[in-house]
């Protein structure tokens, strides 16, 4: 390489690795090549090109690559290897193309009536009423201490089994706040408030 005056990093370039990770067979290409240039069948510099003959290589295969995979998918998009610029030829034909055609849902009055109003009013009563559910108040949230406290008042009040029941059952989006410990604790208490009650009523 140095009789020839060529730079090792381009033929490192060439072989795709530096020439510490070169395999068998990247050592026997690059010594057919070194008899080519030595033969007269090709030059140094076409045999490795320089990394400014590299680069200007790399970016014309590359622009005809994306051109070949335009052309294969139909396309005629064309990129400028000076600019990067890319022309789209699908694009402005699409463009052209949807001029032509009607805007899409517009009709003629002889399509016959338009069932926009009625769609229209329709979704104005479903806002309405969802409007309307949702500015109902909802139950109050309390925290794990006012619940306890609030629930231990009404068992000592309560004095129908049933109406008992139905208010702790009614009551469940109450309680999300109280932990599991204070929960059993309170279900502790609404047995007990049960069978207080059944029992006065035995007695009355």
């Amino acid at each position: 390489m140095d009789e020839m005056e060529v730079d090792l990093h381009r033929v490192e370039a060439v072989r795709g690795r530096p020439l510490k990770d070169w395999l068998a067979t990247d050592v026997a290409r690059t010594i057919a090549e070194i008899q080519a240039v030595n033969d007269g069948m090709a030059t140094a510099d076409e045999t490795w090109p320089k990394k400014d003959d590299q680069k200007a290589d790399g970016d014309g295969k590359l622009s005809q690559f994306a051109s070949d995979a335009n052309k294969a998918d139909g396309n005629t998009e064309t990129v400028d290897p000076k600019t990067g610029e890319v022309t789209d030829g699908v694009a402005s034909t699409n463009n052209s193309a949807q001029g032509d055609q009607p805007a899409q849902g517009s009709q003629t009055a002889e399509d016959g009536p338009q069932p926009l109003a009625a769609a229209t009013e329709d979704g104005a009563e479903a806002s309405a009423a969802s409007s309307s559910a949702k500015s109902e108040p909802d139950e109050p949230q309390m925290t794990e201490a006012e619940y306890e406290a609030y629930a231990i008042a009404w068992f000592a009040e309560a004095a129908v089994v049933e109406e008992a029941r139905a208010r702790w059952a009614r009551e469940k989006s109450m309680r999300v706040n109280v932990k599991t410990a204070t929960l059993t604790k309170l279900e502790a208490l609404m047995k007990d408030t049960i069978a207080r009650i059944k029992k006065d009523t035995n007695k009355g």
